[in-house]
């Protein structure tokens, strides 16, 4: 069947396809349900349906690696169904060369072209915690050379110790210094005091004004004649001031003091005229006293800035000598890239002929500048990113909704999508709504549109989010949607309390237990039947439950209660990974296998279920440790009972066995055999009130392969366990790759982003936002630079402020109000984003408190700002259609004893059973572990279809020595040592082969050799590695540009073997990866070339990689004896 754009098109709505085929420079505005993705799809499959472009001339980007395989998943089926016109078979071919990344990987790719510019080798490390780990070092070293600066004395001074390396330092260098961009101290000294002189200016020019107004009314009494006589003395003052005929320090002194009263007459009519007079007098007066405070300071200042300064240069010259960067950095470096080598603009400007990008409102001006510059017309090259008119007239494709712009502490500035529409219009461009939801209920919808226009009230403001209408989709199940709104009110400290009531919990919990009662109502009742996709309706399962929260610091509450409950639940960040016992019990053990001399850990171990150990037996065990300190010897005096007799061998066997592989394995093997082979994951299926921490062994098992992918050591990696112990602390950027997700699902909003649920439960909106804090420095924008501006002032109070806070930062001050009304901002829109994920049912909690219920508290929860808008002020029960408000009741603490009867038992263990028993591995496993090499055993295969390769003079030395393994260790050692010292010039890595000392890498099984054996051998190597690096299979290799070349790369997968499943670990020689695609090189030094034998052992690698990364791999066998083309074939 031959397919066409009618056909493409013909099941989208009409806006849907007028986006598709828009044929000019778009902005493409995308409601919550409204088929973002579909349209994104739809207008690749266009563009090569149309024969527009082919599908490597079509930039996709997206925000997060998620969305991109998404994206590219959705993309190549659509072509695949359609592989029956004629041109798409070409297509499908080329679509392993077509770009749908994220944007941080475009950058990636761009800076790898010129990182030379900025004194980077173009194999850098784009790593953000190791960056940070860099910056304190960074911060150490400058403390100690400047310690007795002024300007460092005056920062330790007014900083918080225990903030003053992570929150000063780290953070500042983290958002201001950047390769491409210098730090400028007499810019910075120069942009703050013109600053300075601004507000002087507008301060006293605006105090004349209304000291002139105030004294204008017509008022009478001593407290407006002392208003007057005070504006009299303060505009000569101000006028003195703006005649520059008084120095600064001598007006502090003078108006500090001043004061307006505004206890006037009552029956005064122009009172409240008067009362706003003086408020806004008064806030004139604050910002020139801090003016002349911060002109006053100038000397600090400066100081402050050379230490700046000198930090910036020092960080800056360490993360060049680690070739190590942040996603930040790549950002800037790809723009200044790409204005200033205009080479690279004019590659990519042609190889791309449509750009797309999805989630724009979640990016700023700097990816803009990026994909400006991308589309820039042809004919021009400026030294600037490109105007408006400047730019393709149908090259960029823009998606976002800025009413979901909700990733501001990352950089996101929902004001720039919000001025892009107008701007592209300006110049022939095209601004598109999506506004029909086809994710929720009608009325759900009707509901978001009576409530969502008075939240998002129209404004002048760019930081605010204004709200359109959206459309209904038509719906025929015939089921009822409700939104539900349940409020704990403050309780009434003067309620008598009997003496025999039992203790209450707090009203988070209280919050926490009502939510799990009403997830086992939802489940077991059919007050909130749901429709399936057919429009059947039924109760729902707790798969169909999600509970979203704006931060996870109570998602602890809601795990406590759903467990009383008996209700599974899965978690997309773990928040009690360090103070639970399954932690802390894996610690242990790496610890003392680490440290074998730790009684203490030593202790922990015998005690945890790895041992399990009385304490009369343990006492026993000690004795004989004290002596030697040698955990785990053979018993000199065996244990009375047997079973702990057998329970100690067991575990030392465990611990000698993961001893001896520390260096070799990766950190992850170490942890999986303590998982696995040691049986903690089983000790935890044991007992379905602990399944809901099997996940935590899975945490730590992604959070080590983390650590083993950027070279880090076990120690490390202890380390980072033990400052964690005890602590209610998230890890970020740990997501678990999971073949299905069962039970209530429990996310942050953000985590929600783009994911839909027939029941939604909005938790803990009576939270506010965190009052900001001073950080130490502010950041100050001059031009195209960011400048970070630390605090220079001496503190000092405003006495009229009600926070009796101190000013130390003109600078912060400024940025200050305008930081807390964007934080409002973005909480309306994280409010519709929590919403707008539900499909029929939406539930939403909180609890009022003191902190939360008082003046402006609508800015700062969710649960105020909806009660703002209903016109809520009393917690009263209510229903009127859909919407009903609800009290939340307090609990006693014995709600969170879960009932242990034994029909309870039973009952709960069946009701579990289907979501924690049938994807778990089968428990005693013989080999839940197994490495590539021992399950791609050669030594069976036949020599038949073999053939001789060249011989080397070395060839009889090794064979009668039995060395030919050690030789080719030795060669594999040389090779990763030589790519690790890689730049593209092959000069480089023949002069780093020259420089190298061998014998710093070679296997100890060599030492039998004499010294002129050893050289002989040596030389071989180096022939051999210098012949690689000549060849035309390596010239191939850095031609093609890829995104990284890592040699002897660790990994470890589990993946189903024989019909087991098992965990594969093993380590590659050389793995190139390409932003589509892996390549594995695996070397050989054998005598005799058999690629069949081989072939099992590059299988397993390849579907390893795949399943890890979701690439398609390619491999190859490089014989370096007979080094030619390397044949690739596509493993997966």
């Amino acid at each position: 069947m031959m397919y066409d754009t009618d056909f493409l098109l013909k099941k989208l709505d009409d806006k849907q396809r007028e986006a598709v085929v828009c044929d000019c420079n778009c902005v493409v505005s995308a409601g919550a349900g409204s088929g973002k993705t579909t349209v994104l799809a739809h207008r690749f499959v266009y563009l090569v349906l149309e024969q527009k472009a082919h599908v490597d001339e079509i930039l996709t980007l997206t925000f997060s690696k998620a969305a991109a395989a998404e994206m590219h998943e959705r993309i190549h089926s659509m072509l695949l169904s359609m592989k029956d016109t004629g041109h798409l078979v070409r297509e499908l071919e080329r679509f392993p060369n077509a770009t749908i990344s994220t944007i941080d990987s475009f950058c990636n790719r761009i800076v790898s072209n010129d990182a030379i510019r900025y004194s980077f080798p173009s194999e850098i490390v784009l790593d953000d915690e190791a960056n940070q780990l860099l910056a304190k070092e960074c911060a150490l070293e400058l403390i100690q050379l400047m310690e007795h600066h002024p300007g460092m004395v005056f920062l330790a001074s007014h900083c918080k110790p225990e903030l003053f390396i992570e929150d000063f330092w780290t953070k500042m260098a983290a958002a201001a210094f950047h390769p491409s961009a210098v730090f400028d101290k007499q810019k910075a000294f120069e942009a703050v005091n013109d600053l300075i002189d601004d507000y002087l200016f507008a301060g006293a020019t605006a105090l004349v004004g209304l000291s002139d107004k105030i004294c204008s009314l017509q008022g009478s009494g001593k407290t407006f004649e002392q208003a007057v006589q005070n504006c009299a003395m303060v505009k000569t003052i101000c006028m003195k001031l703006l005649a520059k005929s008084i120095d600064p320090m001598e007006i502090y002194e003078l108006i500090e003091p001043m004061q307006l009263k505004k206890t006037v007459s009552r029956t005064w009519e122009e009172k409240e005229v008067y009362a706003g007079l003086v408020d806004r007098w008064h806030a004139e007066l604050d910002w020139l006293l801090i003016a002349t405070r911060a002109k006053a300071d100038e000397q600090i200042l400066e100081n402050v800035l050379e230490v700046i300064d000198r930090y910036c240069r020092l960080y800056l010259q360490a993360k060049r000598a680690n070739a190590l960067v942040t996603f930040s950095d790549v950002a800037h470096m790809a723009v200044d890239i790409l204005i200033k080598n205009l080479e690279i603009r004019s590659y990519y400007k042609q190889r791309y002929k449509y750009i797309m990008i999805d989630e724009f409102q979640d990016n700023n001006s700097l990816q803009k500048d990026l994909l400006y510059l991308l589309a820039e017309r042809m004919d021009l090259a400026g030294d600037h990113v490109p105007h408006v008119d400047e730019l393709e007239g149908s090259k960029l494709f823009f998606v976002g909704d800025e009413k979901q712009s909700i990733y501001r502490f990352r950089g996101a500035d929902v004001s720039v999508f919000k001025l892009l529409a107008k701007e592209l219009e300006s110049v022939g461009g095209r601004h598109i709504e999506l506004d029909r939801n086809y994710r929720s209920h009608p009325q759900l919808v009707r509901w978001f549109n009576a409530v969502f226009p008075k939240i998002m009230e129209p404004s002048d403001e760019l930081y605010e989010a204004s709200y359109s209408p959206l459309d209904e989709h038509t719906e025929t199940s015939g089921m009822t949607p409700s939104v539900s709104l349940y409020i704990k009110p403050l309780a009434d400290e003067s309620a008598s309390v009997q003496e025999d009531d039992e203790e209450q919990v707090s009203s988070v919990e209280a919050e926490a237990y009502m939510i799990s009662q009403l997830i086992v109502t939802i489940t077991t009742t059919d007050d909130y039947v749901i429709a399936n996709r057919e429009g059947v309706l039924r109760r729902p399962t707790y798969d169909d439950i999600a509970i979203l929260y704006r931060t996870s610091s109570n998602q602890l509450h809601y795990e406590k209660a759903l467990r009383a409950a008996g209700i599974p639940y899965a978690i997309s960040a773990v928040q009690s990974l360090f103070l639970e016992s399954a932690t802390n019990d894996m610690y242990q053990m790496l610890q003392l296998i680490q440290y074998p001399n730790d009684r203490f850990s030593y202790v922990a171990s015998l005690r945890s279920p790895f041992c399990r150990l009385s304490d009369t037996s343990i006492l026993e065990v000690l004795d004989q440790y004290e002596s030697d300190k040698v955990p785990f010897k053979p018993l000199q005096r065996q244990l009375d009972d047997p079973a702990e007799k057998l329970a100690y061998d067991t575990c030392s066997n465990l611990y000698h066995n993961i001893q001896k592989q520390v260096g070799i394995m990766p950190i992850a093997n170490l942890v999986a055999m303590l998982w696995y082979d040691g049986a903690y994951r089983y000790h935890l299926m044991a007992h379905p009130s602990r399944h809901v921490y099997l996940e935590h062994g899975e945490y730590l098992l992604e959070m080590a392969r983390q650590y083993d992918a950027k070279g880090r050591s076990l120690s490390d990696f202890i380390d980072f366990i033990r400052d964690r112990l005890g602590k209610n602390e998230k890890i970020p950027d740990i997501e678990l790759l999971r073949e299905e997700t069962t039970g209530v699902r429990m996310m942050t909003i953000h985590k929600s982003k783009g994911l839909e649920f027939p029941i939604v439960i909005l938790a803990n909106t009576g939270a506010s936002i965190r009052q900001s804090e001073n950080p130490g420095w502010a950041l100050l924008s001059k031009g195209t630079q960011v400048l970070p501006i630390p605090c220079h002032m001496e503190p000092f109070l405003l006495k009229r402020h009600k926070s009796k806070r101190k000013v130390d930062n003109i600078v912060y001050e400024r940025n200050r109000n305008l930081e807390e009304s964007q934080e409002t901002a973005e909480m309306k829109r994280l409010l519709y984003v929590a919403v707008t994920r539900a499909e029929s049912h939406l539930i939403i909690t909180g609890c009022e408190s003191k902190q939360n219920i008082g003046e402006n508290s609508h800015r700062r929860n969710m649960m105020m700002l909806l009660r703002n808008v209903i016109g809520l002020d009393r917690v009263e029960v209510f229903r009127n259609g859909i919407f009903s408000i609800n009290t939340i009741q307090d609990a006693p603490e014995s709600v969170f004893t879960p009932s242990i009867s034994e029909d309870n038992i039973r009952e709960r263990v069946m009701a579990l059973s289907k979501f924690y028993t049938q994807n778990f591995v089968p428990p005693y496993q013989s080999r839940p572990i197994v490495t590539v090499t021992e399950y791609a055993d050669t030594s069976e295969c036949r020599l038949s279809s073999s053939y001789k390769l060249r011989e080397l003079d070395i060839d009889t030395l090794l064979l009668e020595k039995d060395l030919e393994s050690a030789f080719g260790t030795w060669c594999h050692n040389v090779l990763a040592h030589a790519i690790g010292c890689m730049a593209k010039d092959k000069k480089t890595i023949l002069e780093a082969l020259d420089q190298y000392d061998f014998s710093t890498s070679m296997p100890k099984d060599m030492e039998v050799l004499s010294e002129k054996e050893l050289t002989r051998v040596a030389l071989t190597i180096r022939y051999l590695v210098q012949q690689f690096f000549s060849s035309v299979a390596w010239s191939r290799i850095i031609t093609g540009n890829p995104d990284s070349i890592d040699p002897e790369r660790s990994f470890a997968c589990r993946m189903t073997i024989d019909g087991t499943v098992t965990l594969v670990y093993g380590k590659v020689d050389l793995i190139i990866t390409y932003d589509d695609k892996i390549k594995i090189i695996d070397f050989k030094t054998d005598a005799y070339r058999n690629e069949a034998s081989h072939q099992k052992q590059l299988a397993l690698y390849a579907k390893a990689l795949h399943l890890i990364t979701g690439k398609r791999v390619e491999t190859a066998l490089c014989y370096l004896r007979d080094i030619d083309v390397l044949h690739w074939a596509t493993a997966y």
